[in-house]
């Protein structure tokens, strides 16, 4: 979807205050560019960015690197 110049930019307004968002991406650039659309968007939730379903699951289910804060994200990409 491309948007005009000036036109306004849709808001989060549904995503659950303290939990994050799960950003499964292996390309670092790819990632990067979704981070500040989710940026622009004024979502403020932490962005977890993993590497592919394996890292994404390991991290889910608790695994090495800690596991959600609180409950699952809110939203998963």
């Amino acid at each position: 979807m491309t948007r005009r110049r000036g036109e306004e930019v849709p808001r989060a307004s549904s995503f659950t205050p303290g939990r994050e968002v799960l950003l499964v991406e292996d390309n670092p650039a790819d990632a990067e560019l979704t981070s500040r659309a989710l940026q622009e968007c004024q979502v403020t939730q932490k962005v977890r960015v993993v590497r592919d379903g394996a890292e994404a699951l390991a991290w889910l289910l608790g695994g090495e690197k800690g596991g959600p804060d609180s409950a699952l994200p809110c939203l998963v990409l």
